[in-house]
């Protein structure tokens, strides 16, 4: 290697072949032919302010000093590991560093240095780089150097875009391939496996399907004996490799297109498992950071897609045009046929009334649109949306937010089914549409089966009474502040959720399918006026209604047979004696009912949390008496499901209904009973837990129960 000279000259006193015209004579101070200036790396002045190191090379601007394309230079050399290097130049290293040759016509040849020896005879470890052919006159879309300039230099990049026939699509594929990119620029790899384009010679360029070999920090790596040598130390154990290709996929699923891009270029392994993760990827967030060329080839990228949504970019779309423009180039990539559901949140620059039916002409499979915080949408686009042949075939909908412009006779348009022209309509979400006001009831014809109305601060009244036949299962109605009466008549709906209806003073329920039934915090709710809900199952959540008595809560439960779980924290109206009684209750929670004296539970609970209930003075759990046999139970079949009032749990299988019978087997599981009384500091009596406690099946918190005394403890497993 040249020693280092003085001065701001390089590390490596070398020019390129497009740099040097000329070079003087090689003797010391002789004059330069080509360049004027006195030649030699020996002579005085020799090349200094003139040439430039491989740093200051790899560190110029790509605006200045380009070829005849117009392409940006490259480094002079890169490095080779072929080891076939004549022994010629490794004896001549002492002689005449002031070049003694200079090549034919003043252009610098492999000759120019060291008296007509090889370049590459004389200092083994490098080789010419050859200079690239331009085969246009552009350079790299943008689209690519946002999607891949973190990663990779700008001449990688460059290369790719030119050998792929300057085309977008090709070079995008080609970028996210890096069969072999991350194991070449870290000089490792197995010594075993080599690829196709390890075979290449240094003075190729790569191909469409081959990895970019350069790095952003140093010179190209040529294929031989430096690629395959395996790395001398281990950083650590490699997980990745432990992992099932199913659980890498969930893992990437966690990372947006562009940082899947950039992880592809690690090794080899884990740019093939990006490059099955995109041929699978159904569901596509594109990322914020892109340009709109950018997005619209990402969203043609992906073979697989099933939905597409633009709400992260949505600042980015200024018009009608540029949402048009992304949809388009998606539907008209591989996934075109395959895209079901589009989501344009937020778009609300480019989304208008006369603007929503033409995005139905994009994709013709179209089965899932969603419009919200569009706030340019109105009534008029609603039935602008319901005239096109394609809203036919739509099963879910979003205009969340579309306010103020959606009113209540949008909403009834919508709800109206088939008579609207949403006959497949089953998904609706109208949440913040503030338009909405003042009383509303529900088409009788209606075909959604989900409905979600939160946060209509505007809304009064809400009734929702259908015939038996309509499918409507669930329904939420949470955050609607000014909502004072609510009715709901439907058989087949099976949640519920009316939570933070701060002034709901009126509740009527006729719902026989119910399932789940979630009203809290309604601080102004002191009773249901009708609550008809036998198939009451799942769980009932009246936390925070802290009008609600004792004796109310206790005939909602006793009216639900088949209730398994009950929430009533911070119920501060619940005073007395709370009585719980139900064959099928196995979940309760009191939790800081300050002003509860009394608490009788019959029934086989399995969890009981009371704490911080100041007042509470009694605990009493009691098995409910087993109930009367079946009338077409034999008395084979009673004698063998182990009689003789063995309680609760043994009873329970006895149930009639099948269903019933399934899900109680699930929750008997479990035998243990656990109780958390902490803080009840003026608990005097805790009843029906002795057995439970020898038994060894008993797991109990007193902590904090300063009034509770010894006999009245249980004698074992006290947390």
């Amino acid at each position: 290697m040249p020693h280092k000279s003085k001065g701001k000259q390089g590390w490596l006193d070398w020019s390129s072949d497009e740099e040097d015209s000329g070079r003087g004579d090689g003797s010391g101070g002789g004059s330069g032919s080509g360049s004027g200036k006195k030649g030699g790396h020996g002579g005085k002045g020799g090349n200094k302010g003139h040439v430039r190191g491989l740093d200051s090379m790899l560190a110029r601007p790509h605006g200045g000093g380009g070829d005849q394309g117009g392409r940006p230079r490259g480094p002079a050399f890169a490095l080779r590991a072929d080891g076939d290097v004549s022994g010629s130049g490794r004896s001549d290293r002492s002689g005449g560093r002031g070049g003694r040759g200079s090549s034919p016509g003043g252009g610098t040849s492999a000759t120019g240095l060291g008296g007509g020896r090889s370049v590459d005879a004389r200092h083994p470890g490098f080789a010419p780089r050859p200079r690239a052919t331009a085969t246009g006159s552009g350079s790299c879309p943008p689209e690519l150097l946002e999607m891949f300039g973190g990663a990779l230099s700008r001449d990688t990049l460059d290369d790719v875009f030119e050998q792929c026939g300057r085309s977008v699509d090709a070079a995008l594929e080609a970028l996210l391939a890096l069969s072999v990119g991350g194991d070449g620029d870290r000089g490792g790899g197995s010594g075993g496996e080599r690829s196709s384009a390890d075979q290449r010679t240094s003075s190729r360029s790569p191909t469409a399907g081959e990895a970019p070999r350069a790095s952003p920090s140093g010179p190209r790596l040529a294929p031989g004996r430096g690629a395959d040598r395996a790395p001398d130390s281990e950083t650590g154990p490699n997980l990745w490799d432990a992992l099932p290709p199913e659980l890498r996929l969930l893992i990437l699923d966690k990372l947006g297109a562009r940082e899947a891009a950039r992880a592809a270029r690690v090794c080899k392994d884990l740019a093939e498992t990006v490059r099955g993760w995109r041929a699978t990827k159904r569901d596509l967030v594109l990322p914020p950071t892109l340009s709109l060329a950018g997005l619209a080839s990402l969203a043609a990228a992906y073979p697989a897609l099933t939905s597409l949504s633009l709400r992260k970019c949505a600042p980015k779309m200024a018009s009608s045009e540029d949402v048009l423009r992304v949809l388009r180039a998606a539907a008209q990539g591989p996934a075109g046929g395959r895209i079901a559901w589009i989501d344009l949140e937020g778009c609300d620059a480019a989304v208008s009334d006369a603007d929503a039916p033409g995005l139905l002409d994009v994709f013709h499979g179209l089965t899932g649109l969603s419009l919200a915080r569009c706030t340019r949408l109105t009534d008029k686009g609603v039935a602008a949306l319901a005239a096109h042949p394609a809203a036919a075939a739509l099963e879910s909908l979003s205009i969340a937010g579309c306010t103020p412009g959606i009113t209540a006779a949008g909403l009834a348009s919508l709800l109206s089914g088939r008579s609207g022209g949403w006959p497949k309509l089953s998904r609706l979400d109208i949440s913040g549409c503030t338009g909405i006001k003042g009383s509303v009831a529900l088409p009788p014809l209606m075909t959604v089966s989900s409905l979600r109305a939160m946060y209509l601060p505007a809304l009064t009244v809400l009734t929702v009474q259908l015939p038996p036949a309509a499918p409507l299962e669930h329904l939420l109605v949470t955050e609607c502040r000014s909502l004072r009466t609510l009715h709901v008549s439907t058989p087949r709906l099976k949640v519920l959720n009316a939570a933070l209806c701060k002034h709901l003073t009126r509740l009527e329920l006729h719902c026989k399918g119910l399932d789940t039934l979630v009203i809290q915090h309604c601080s102004s709710l002191t009773a249901p006026v009708t609550f008809v809900c036998p198939g009451l199952r799942t769980e009932l959540i009246v936390n925070g209604c802290t009008s609600l008595t004792s004796s109310t809560l206790s005939g909602m439960v006793s009216k639900s047979p088949k209730l398994r779980r009950l929430r009533a924290d911070g119920c501060a109206s619940l005073d007395g004696e709370l009585h719980l009684s139900s064959r099928a209750l196995r979940e309760v929670t009191v939790e800081g009912c300050a002003r509860l004296q009394v608490l009788r539970v019959a029934a086989p609970v399995r969890s009981l949390d009371a704490k911080g209930c100041k007042g509470l003075t009694a605990v009493w759990l009691e098995d409910p008496p087993p109930p009367p046999p079946p009338p077409e139970a034999s008395a084979d079949d009673e004698g063998g499901s182990g009689g003789g009032g063995g309680g609760g749990l043994v009873e329970e299988k006895k149930r009639g209904d099948d269903d019933d019978e399934g899900e109680e087997e699930d929750v008997v599981t479990d035998d243990l009973l656990r109780l958390d009384l902490r803080n009840c500091s003026s608990l005097v009596r805790l009843v029906g837990v002795r057995v439970a406690a020898l038994e060894g099946k008993l797991r109990v918190r007193l902590s904090g129960c300063t009034s509770l005394p010894a006999s009245a403890r249980p004698p074992t497993n006290i947390m």
